[in-house]
């Protein structure tokens, strides 16, 4: 629906609508770096996460908490820290339910950043240019959060920043970006509308 987000539950097949919080944008800058998830990094990622998972006694990382992980020293430390972003990753999904539906979009923001940061240093699924993008956007007046979006290993960022900054922190993102790396990013300023279906 128009100005709502989807919260989509893989496992109960749950689907929720939250309203999007009003005067905010979403920007999507693709780093001219092609994704590659058929490459071995992303199946080693997911490999990673099943035998975290089985060392745990569970089906599937959703069912730890991070306190469960945190008390878990017996996990090796790489293994602990792929755990430790999926398992922080879904909390941080709930915990953006409650700041959606409040209509808290700061909050919302501040997620995304952690979101990348663990993205970043626990599962190493970023790039130096998704980092980049990500730096420069948290960098910008108006700017309340990014991350990177998708799988990761290239690809592209999604930027959430007040809707009357949009413009000028797409501009700004593109030249700094420009500048940095010589390559010319596509960068989209977007809005939540309808369904195609």
């Amino acid at each position: 629906r128009e100005d709502c987000a989807v919260f989509f539950d893989a496992r109960t097949e749950e689907i929720r609508t939250v309203p999007f919080p009003a005067g905010l944008a979403l920007i999507i800058a693709e780093s001219g770096k092609k994704r590659e998830l058929a490459s071995g990094e992303y199946n080693v990622r997911r490999e990673q996460t099943r035998e975290a998972a089985a060392a745990l006694g569970v089906r599937a990382l959703r069912d730890v908490s991070s306190a469960t992980l945190a008390a878990r020293r017996d996990l090796p430390e790489l293994l602990r820290r792929r755990a430790a972003h999926v398992v922080e990753e879904n909390e941080r999904v709930w915990r953006a339910l409650e700041l959606l539906e409040a209509g808290d979009g700061a909050g919302f923001g501040k997620l995304m950043n952690a979101s990348h940061e663990s993205s970043r240093r626990n599962f190493e699924n970023s790039t130096p240019e998704l980092d980049l993008l990500v730096s420069i956007a948290q960098q910008l007046p108006g700017v309340l959060g990014a991350r990177l979006t998708g799988g990761g290993f290239g690809g592209a960022t999604v930027t959430l920043c007040e809707r009357a900054h949009a413009a000028k922190v797409a501009a700004e993102l593109s030249r700094r970006y420009v500048t940095k790396t010589a390559i010319t990013p596509r960068v989209f300023v977007c809005r939540i509308a309808n369904g195609a279906a």
